[in-house]
């Protein structure tokens, strides 16, 4: 018997290579991305980008040109450590669906190229969840106890499990299933 009751796995990170799909977009190595993030000291793409293009990018342009791009959300390639997680819950009989966050800029379109995302690779996943966009529903608004969240993001992490929801950040390049053992 599992000790959660309900898992959500994110999206943008976890399943799938956004941070390959960004790069692509500025003509930047994605090797070269997380090691300039890495070295900023927190999550964060902006800066990345800017430091690598030298540039001076707000997060309302990267989500202008995101949004610009024909099938940006619906192009990104799946993370292998992504489904070998997918595999795992579902191999482990855990109740899972997707969590994952539209930006309030082109909200209609991520909302349809994910849906589209998500029913190719992964169609036997039912529950799919919208946190920003317009009604700008932030993830933790979903958490309770007995519910967790697997996010790349460390704030959403943090943000969840202050509102009583169990957490678990992933690292893609270093994914630890040991965590994911413990729902």
């Amino acid at each position: 018997m599992n000790k959660t009751e309900f898992i959500w796995v994110d999206m943008d990170g976890v399943i799938a290579n956004f941070i390959g799909g960004m790069c692509s977009l500025y003509n930047i190595d994605e090797t070269e991305f997380r090691q300039k993030r890495k070295e900023i000291g927190k999550w964060d793409g902006i800066n990345a980008i800017n430091k690598i293009n030298k540039s001076d990018m707000s997060y309302d342009d990267l989500m202008n040109d995101i949004c610009k791009t024909p099938d940006f959300w619906f192009d990104l390639e799946p993370l292998e450590s992504g489904k070998e997680l997918i595999n795992n819950l579902i191999r482990n009989n855990h109740d899972i669906g997707v969590l994952t966050t539209v930006p309030e800029i082109g909200s209609k379109k991520a909302r349809i190229e994910k849906r589209i995302w998500l029913a190719k690779h992964y169609p036997k996943i039912g529950r799919i969840e919208f946190a920003g966009g317009e009604n700008n529903i932030k993830k933790h608004g979903y958490a309770r106890a007995g519910i967790a969240l697997i996010d790349d993001k460390p704030d959403n992490i943090v943000n969840w499990i202050n509102a009583g929801g169990t957490g678990i950040i992933w690292d893609s390049v270093a994914p630890n299933f040991s965590k994911i053992g413990e729902l």
